[in-house]
């Protein structure tokens, strides 16, 4: 398995050193200090500043008197970008199904140490594969949108390509908040009268990509 770094948040600390008993050797676990997340939207940051893959939740963070549980940190996620990485655990499974639109994110407590044939711990195995999703679909849009740029400036591009070309777009201004140009319903073929007028745009965007990787 690939070696990412993890954050994790759990208000209970005897829970935050069991999870990453479990899975330091998986991975590089970044604590995150439930008093550094006075807010919802501070997760934000905490994910930003420490570079994080992806961030793994106890679902009832209100145990000790916070105000919020983790709901409330996935809907800020989505706000920021609603394709990042994130899961959540919780050993109160029915409250977590009644706040949660995303069920699938949803893992029980309890079965995190269920292993895979080859030894490998499940939930590690699919923290992984979230991770590694992600990055492709991002490398993907990347990708095909570089080769639209590219034939737009030879050829010129087909209506289908053009369709192409602005579902890729969109995506990757989706899930680069800091290089937004222009909110996500604005962006259609419908609103926009030329390609060009956002090439400038996507290039920044793309650019941005390439250092990252």
């Amino acid at each position: 398995m690939d070696r990412y770094c993890i954050g994790y948040l759990d208000d209970e600390p005897g829970q935050t050193v069991e999870f990453m008993n479990k899975f330091e050797n998986y991975f590089d676990i970044k604590e995150i200090e439930m008093d550094k997340i006075s807010k919802p939207p501070d997760i934000i940051n905490e994910i930003i500043e420490n570079k994080l893959e992806i961030i793994i939740l106890d679902f009832m963070l209100n145990a000790k008197g916070n105000y919020f549980n983790a709901d409330e940190i996935i809907r800020e996620i989505d706000k920021w970008n609603p394709y990042y990485p994130r899961l959540i655990i919780t050993t109160h499974e029915t409250e977590a199904f009644g706040q949660l639109d995303d069920v699938n994110i949803i893992n029980i407590k309890k079965d995190l140490e269920e292993k895979a044939k080859d030894g490998n711990n499940l939930f590690a195995m699919k923290v992984e594969k979230n991770i590694k999703q992600y990055k492709y679909r991002k490398e993907e849009a990347f990708r095909k949108l570089e080769k639209l740029i590219e034939k737009k400036g030879k050829t010129g591009l087909s209506h289908a390509e053009e369709e192409e070309y602005f579902i890729n777009y969109r995506f990757l201004n989706d899930i680069e908040p800091s290089e937004r140009i222009l909110p996500s319903h604005f962006l259609t073929p419908q609103n926009i009268s030329s390609l060009h007028d956002l090439l400038l745009s996507a290039q920044c965007i793309i650019e941005q990509l390439k250092e990252e990787k």
